[in-house]
């Protein structure tokens, strides 16, 4: 695998494809559908419960060719492999990028396949983390995890700027559906007060988890410590703060370590919804 491709849109392959698209242009669905009664069968994949149907889109067989032709030339099956085995693909942070350790779990198909990294097998923390997600959020639909007043937790409120707090939310109302009617989810985004201070007019401390969700929170950062001490320090006392986080040595001396989940180094966390930051 080579770093020195050629722009993308220089190559022949991705040419092919521009006049492929200009060519398909003209085409309507319902005519593509009727010229080929298969044509769902041919787009559409099935795994599980889960249905991709990509046959409503402008693409042809001659389309998807081409767009393998592209792949192939762009090294893609190269860099796939590569991501998979432990390679340090991420290169402005060098170190890799194992989100399909996330996904690698037995699901009663036998053990897991090991992912290798510096040497070391890392499925163990991935799945070891994973269960430490589902045994507390587990404790805290059923009622089992309670506030520091021994009541059951009500309202969860997520702190977090950037894909800390787009992920969580979005996956929040895609779930809508299967949320607990008593438990309510809101979310703050801003380091102003005026934020905060409308999520908290309705919610009682006392029955409230804050989660904060940062890769990079660092206690001797004066604008995220302002925040948290004009914001939270009068909750502390009766508020759960529940801290997921990659570095203990950067972690705010205020939480207490039980309530912290690490996030492996190994994750962009804030783009990894099937790991910590799905809590």
């Amino acid at each position: 695998m080579t770093s020195d491709l050629p722009s993308l849109t220089q190559s022949a392959e991705w040419r092919a494809l521009q006049n492929h698209a200009t060519a398909i242009s003209g085409l309507h669905m319902r005519d593509m559908f009727a010229r080929d009664p298969k044509r769902f069968a041919q787009f559409s994949l099935r795994e599980g419960s889960l249905l991709l149907d990509y046959s409503k889109n402008l693409i042809t067989a001659e389309t998807i060719k081409l767009l393998v032709d592209l792949a192939l030339v762009r090294q893609v099956p190269q860099r796939r492999d590569a991501m998979f085995s432990g390679a340090r693909i991420n290169t402005t942070e060098n170190r890799a990028a194992l989100h399909v350790a996330l996904r690698n779990r037995a699901e009663g198909r036998g053990l897991v396949r090991p992912i290798i990294i510096d040497g070391v097998d890392v499925m163990g923390d991935v799945l070891h983390t994973l269960m430490r997600l589902r045994e507390f959020s587990e404790s805290v639909r059923d009622g089992s995890w309670t506030g520091s007043t021994s009541k059951p937790i009500r309202h969860i409120v997520n702190i977090g700027i950037g894909g800390s707090h787009l992920g969580p939310m979005f996956v929040t109302d895609a779930l809508k559906d299967y949320q607990r009617d008593d438990l309510s989810v809101a979310f703050v985004s801003t380091l102003d007060r005026t934020q905060i201070d409308d999520v908290l007019k309705s919610r009682d401390p006392a029955t409230t988890m804050f989660v904060i969700t940062s890769k990079t929170l660092n206690p001797r950062n004066p604008i995220l410590c302002n925040f948290f001490y004009f914001n939270l320090h009068h909750l502390i006392a009766h508020a759960k703060i529940y801290m997921i986080q990659t570095n203990l040595i950067i972690t705010p001396n205020f939480i207490n370590f039980n309530s912290i989940l690490i996030s492996s180094h190994y994750f962009n966390m804030s783009k990894s919804l099937c790991f910590i930051i799905s809590v």
